[in-house]
């Protein structure tokens, strides 16, 4: 019922490294990164990165419980990586116009391919600086982190992700962490009036069927 109710609400539930139970609505994601890594952050051992078509919806239909269909599409996302849809029949939501609102944020979140990274090695060991390992210990899941590196063609790269799953390693006095990145939301956020960032409005065309 508590992940139903997540679900209905494009939000997050999940237990954090503490082990306690954090619910997250989407207008609760982090907008800014906690943690910057690799080129002008934390040292890393290596960067994974990945961009493939898992993530990616352009076919979108929800309806409440008891409710009728709502659907969106977006065609150019088809024509360049077929149709891929996501479907829920069993909502929680009152309306449905609720339930149009929530099918287009979804789509927006996922109709394009993006980059992510997948694994951050970072290695700690008593030489490592106290900023350092104030900025790993803190590191927890849901937590927007950056990453900045350079590729083998020459060009620096900046990816910017919600912390999705950590591992770490203890081995005396050396503490070694991977984490891996989910894509970070940033369309159809909450307006702050006055915000330079959060305060922009923008406008987008979503084909309704």
């Amino acid at each position: 019922e508590m992940l139903l109710t997540a679900d209905s609400a494009n939000g997050y539930l999940f237990a954090d490294c503490s082990g306690y139970l954090v619910y997250r609505t989407k207008s609760r994601f982090p907008r800014t990164p906690v943690a910057l890594f690799a080129t002008g952050g934390v040292p890393v051992d290596s960067v994974e990165v990945g961009a493939d078509a898992d993530q990616i919806y352009n076919m979108v239909k929800l309806a409440r419980k008891g409710g009728v269909v709502q659907g969106v599409r977006d065609e150019t996302s088809e024509a360049l990586y077929n149709t891929r849809s996501y479907s829920r029949s069993d909502l929680l939501i009152s309306t449905n116009d609720l339930v149009s609102i929530s099918a287009g944020h979804i789509l927006s979140q996922f109709k394009d391919l993006q980059q992510r990274v997948e694994a951050v090695k970072v290695t700690a060991a008593q030489d490592t600086t106290s900023a350092h390992w104030q900025t790993i210990l803190s590191l927890d899941l849901l937590d927007r982190v950056s990453t900045t590196f350079d590729t083998t063609d020459s060009r620096t790269v900046t990816i910017e992700g919600l912390v999705r799953g950590i591992n770490i390693t203890i081995k005396p006095f050396v503490w070694s962490w991977t984490f891996a990145t989910a894509q970070a939301p940033e369309a159809l956020g909450t307006f702050v009036l006055d915000h330079a960032q959060l305060g922009v409005l923008d406008t987008g065309t979503l084909a309704a069927f």
